[in-house]
């Protein structure tokens, strides 16, 4: 999600600001445990055009969280298509709709899909400290499952929902919505939500304005009530 007074011409690698250095041990060893808890999710639509973003694991029967703005397409749309793309490798053609809100703000959606994760996301409902390091694992446009890092900033509030997000130091790029955003423990801190940035004049032309990106995410509290208010038992 982007908030753009205007469409101006963007900056090369404006949205590729990389996180902080992961050591290759660690890296190793989230692609070992926690990665094996994200999906990749890919939307193909009648003319051809194809949509991506990223799923979390939740339980061990397959129930999968992302934000609404991934998956409205393929729930209001019957003939969109949809890939679920696993680490291993599996792809999943269909899933089994548990709860997706419209109300504004919200962006939580609930699927099941037929498979049974090697890895899930328990929540983490007490914030971390800002100097604990936090990781996030995505699927931007042309890399799956990249891995970054960073940390909790602050609670606020982006004018785009109205509810209050998480901001935190991970770069939420494109393709990384719904992403798991968590601590050393895999624990889930909060999903991957959203990006903001403002544009400045430059001589005649509105530019992107690389100290303005805001990176947000939901927080485990808000998944924690609403997979509660979805009655699935395996879930709660």
């Amino acid at each position: 999600m982007f908030l753009a007074p205007v469409t101006p011409a963007q900056t090369d690698n404006f949205l590729k600001r990389p996180g902080d250095e992961i050591t290759t041990a660690k890296f190793n060893q989230l692609l070992i445990r926690e990665a094996q808890g994200v999906v990749k999710i890919g939307l193909i639509f009648e003319n051809g055009e194809r949509h991506y973003g990223t799923g979390t694991f939740l339980s061990a029967q397959g129930h999968l969280i992302s934000n609404m703005h991934v998956l409205q397409p393929l729930r209001d749309n019957p003939k969109v298509k949809v890939t679920y793309t696993l680490k291993n490798g599996t792809v999943l053609h269909s899933s089994t709709f548990i709860k997706c809100d419209d109300q504004p703000g919200i962006d939580l959606c609930i699927v099941k899909l037929d498979t049974h994760p090697l890895y899930w996301f328990p929540l983490k409902i007490k914030l971390p400290s800002p100097y604990v390091s936090l990781f996030l694992i995505g699927n931007p446009v042309e890399k799956d499952f990249e891995i970054l890092a960073g940390r909790l900033l602050v609670p606020s509030t982006p004018s785009s929902t109205g509810q209050r997000r998480l901001e935190v130091s991970v770069p939420v790029r494109p393709g990384f919505s719904g992403g798991p955003i968590f601590d050393n423990d895999g624990k889930l801190v909060c999903l991957a939500s959203e990006l903001t940035y403002s544009h400045t004049l430059i001589g005649i032309n509105w530019q992107p304005d690389p100290t303005s990106l805001h990176y947000y995410c939901i927080e485990a509290s808000v998944i924690s009530k609403y997979i509660r208010k979805s009655k699935v038992p395996s879930l709660l």
